[in-house]
């Protein structure tokens, strides 16, 4: 190389650099590609978590004035802040920043503790606008049932719960995937924490898992997703089957407080639901049953009180009771006293509880009918127990 094409060649280098140095001071925090500033985001996260405490529910304060059930105004500014960058988010530079920053678990908490509308609806509207909420759904759908990267499928359980949980029932929602996405999710979570057996994943697994089974249990409200769980419903007796299986162990396993019982038997009345809706004339659900049978035992002791999970506990036994009839009717009585027959004893015994309390009738009908036929000892034995205890407290 001569002299000339050196110095030609470091000049050129030069120049590049200068122009990246320029380029850095004139970008300054910009995001990706665009003109938004990093600094302003965070600045209005850390705002508003800063703030949020002053719009959330106040469970121990004495101060009626904070009751939950009192709605209070945003502040102006950090209204337009949250407005502008919600606006912004439609930049996916700028949707990626906001994963970085852990807007997940600050959407969960406005929505969770939030008495203050403005605030809630500045979380949620984004998300569930047409046609970008279509779009969402429809890849939160594709990545649910492609993905084979663990974090994203948390990621998108957690998002998919979220946004579940504030959908109108009678919005039209773009449901193609996105059922057999969730049960394909929970079968590739499975997979993956392979260090661990059924009994012993990871804590943000089993989180993931309530949340499939919390979004689904939302998303069931809606006439259309209900008719995709009953075309699917194979599968989705073997995703509750399983969510079932490590709800017990969760149950029987827990702290025994309040709050973790409260959250334990509201997931239990979620998945009995879904159990509901996939009950089948051409399907008998034997080990669903038995599974909530089990689970029901385990909520006993929360049916005393007035707990949130006392109410939870007993809307678990009336729709287990309605799964019951269900069934019966559409197995008919010989084919439903089989089904009970094979349960165990403490499934067997919590269910013919259920049904005892909430359709007594129905029950004494197929208790009847075990009798005229001289069969069913296991039934009738369990019944005619069940009645002594109840004739004698």
């Amino acid at each position: 190389m001569s002299k000339e094409e050196a110095e030609a060649c470091i000049k050129e280098n030069i120049n590049e650099l200068i122009e990246e140095d320029d380029e850095r001071i004139l970008k300054g925090d910009a995001i990706g590609d665009t003109l938004y500033s990093e600094s302003f985001i965070l600045k209005t996260l850390v705002n508003l978590t800063q703030e949020l405490p002053s719009y959330s529910r106040k469970p121990n304060s004495l101060d009626d004035s904070l009751n939950n059930d009192v709605a209070i105004e945003l502040e102006e500014s950090l209204e337009t802040d949250l407005c502008l960058l919600w606006d912004m988010t439609a930049d996916k530079d700028v949707a990626l920043c906001l994963f970085r920053h852990d807007i997940l678990d600050i959407i969960k908490c406005v929505i969770e503790e939030s008495i203050a509308p403005r605030l809630t609806s500045s979380q949620v509207e984004p998300h569930t606008s047409l046609p970008s909420f279509e779009t969402l759904m429809k890849s939160m759908a594709f990545i649910l049932q492609n993905s084979l990267n663990e974090d994203l499928l948390i990621g998108c359980s957690r998002l998919l719960d979220v946004l579940a949980s504030q959908i109108d029932p009678m919005k039209e929602i773009p449901f193609e995937g996105l059922l057999q996405g969730i049960v394909e999710a929970q079968k590739q979570l499975k997979k993956k924490d392979f260090s661990c057996d059924e009994s012993n994943y990871s804590e943000t697994v089993r989180d993931s898992f309530d949340a499939l089974v919390s979004a689904l249990y939302n998303f069931s409200r809606n006439e259309e997703m209900q008719m995709e769980i009953v075309n699917l419903r194979e599968h989705v007796a073997s995703f509750i089957e399983f969510y079932f299986s490590l709800l017990l162990k969760n149950i029987r396993e827990s702290a025994d407080t309040e709050e973790v019982m409260a959250d334990l038997t509201a997931s239990a009345l979620q998945a009995v639901t879904i159990f509901f809706i996939t009950i089948d004339s051409t399907i008998p659900h034997s080990n669903l049953l038995q599974l909530s049978g089990h689970i029901g035992s385990q909520l006993r002791t929360c049916l005393d009180g007035e707990s949130q999970a006392s109410k939870y506990a007993s809307d678990y036994r009336e729709q287990l009771g309605d799964c019951f009839r269900k069934q019966l009717d559409l197995f008919g009585i010989q084919h439903f006293l089989r089904l009970l027959e094979s349960l165990d004893a403490t499934a067997l015994i919590y269910v013919l509880k259920a049904a005892h309390e909430t359709l007594p009738n129905r029950l004494k009908e197929l208790v009847n009918a075990a009798r005229s036929k001289g069969s069913f000892n296991k039934v009738l034995e369990t019944y005619d127990s069940l009645i002594r205890d109840s004739n004698a407290r």
